[in-house]
């Protein structure tokens, strides 16, 4: 991680989430005290269980499983939790349980740390 001007920094060149200080991510990710939070975008019901990219601040995944008693947002827990190599348990939907708009919330990691995963993965 570098710095600029006091701003954390994740460098990935060609990067389709970013590559740059976190402030000027596509991605609206946002630090609380027990880690951090990340705006999605779901596409349940899909044909393929993935991470599409950025969608107008939020990041776009799409699963498998269809919007019906709550298995399209475990199919989400556990997408964003096997991208970031964590527990199913420090992934939790705290806003839009019953909307394609989704914030989730990640324990124990920072914005920094989130978007250099996801570089990782992308």
């Amino acid at each position: 991680m570098v710095s600029r001007g006091g701003q954390p920094t994740v460098k990935a060149s060609g990067s389709r989430f970013f590559s740059g200080p976190v402030s000027r991510s596509p991605l609206n990710v946002t630090e609380v005290p027990s880690g951090c939070r990340l705006a999605l975008r779901v596409r349940a019901g899909a044909r393929q269980e993935r991470i599409i990219g950025p969608h107008g601040g939020a990041l776009k995944v799409s699963v498998n499983a269809p919007p019906q008693r709550g298995q399209a947002n475990r199919a989400v827990l556990d997408l964003i939790s096997g991208a970031l190599g964590l527990p199913a348990g420090r992934v939790e939907i705290v806003k839009g349980v019953a909307s394609p708009d989704k914030i989730v919330q990640i324990k124990g990691l920072t914005a920094s740390e989130l978007l250099k995963r996801l570089l990782a993965k992308g």
